[in-house]
């Protein structure tokens, strides 16, 4: 096992945008009485300071990103100064990682969720709040959203009508709300695998993608298989 292993799977951590998987990661790996451990705990201080900032509104999104990425370029460094002597257990393997990497994902998700009004996202904010997502990010699905930083993606798609088969389609007076949320999310399926929850009534549309789609029609249903994803995810290395 050579240290570049390691930081190879920080650096695509940072190209992800998942700053708080790295620090998850680097606290598993790296000796607590170490000097790069000190500066990975300063760097995570600076990160939630940032973040309760932005938040509480006390700087701008510009001013954010700014630092931000100043953060970023910091942890990049860092990962250039972490060896062997750093690691917890100099004897770590391949194997090693990639349960750290299952045990990060599962543990700390990060889920994007696309509303369809902008009424119901402080509801479906509340219901993750229950569900204990913490890293929930609820949109309005007025514009498509890059995905590289989430883990999965849910569509909020209760608001559709209950259709098995395409061929029903025509019967429904909601053909046209149909047929542009499958044209939105057959984006989101073109733009790499992200696996995706469809939320609602049967719907055709899921049968043509059951590689990559799960359903659920409630929220007993969705907190199962948002689940049963991560958990997939996270064994089968996605």
């Amino acid at each position: 096992m050579t240290i570049s292993n390691i930081q190879n799977e920080l650096k695509t951590i940072i190209a992800n945008d998942k700053i708080e998987q790295y620090f998850e990661f680097c606290h598993n790996i790296l000796g607590k009485s170490t000097q790069i451990y000190n500066s990975l705990i300063a760097l995570q201080g600076q990160f939630y300071d940032l973040k309760n900032q932005k938040k509480d509104q006390i700087i701008t999104n510009e001013e954010a990103n700014i630092r931000k990425n100043r953060l970023r370029l910091s942890l990049l460094s860092l990962i250039g100064e972490i060896s062997i002597s750093d690691l917890e257990n100099s004897d770590i393997s391949l194997q090693d990682i990639e349960d750290l990497k299952r045990q990060t994902i599962s543990h700390n998700p990060t889920i994007l969720v696309i509303c369809p009004s902008e009424d119901e996202i402080e509801e479906v904010k509340y219901l993750f709040d229950c569900l204990k997502f913490d890293k929930t990010e609820v949109r309005y699905l007025n514009k498509f959203v890059p995905v590289q930083q989430y883990d999965l993606i849910i569509f909020d798609n209760r608001d559709l009508p209950y259709c098995p088969q395409e061929t029903n389609l025509d019967k429904l007076s909601e053909k046209m709300l149909v047929e542009q949320r499958v044209n939105l999310m057959n984006k989101y399926i073109d733009k790499g695998f992200r696996p995706i929850v469809h939320w609602g009534e049967i719907l055709y549309w899921v049968n043509y993608h059951r590689e990559k789609v799960h359903a659920a029609n409630s929220k007993f249903s969705l907190f199962a298989r948002i689940k049963e994803v991560l958990d997939f995810m996270a064994v089968y290395h996605l």
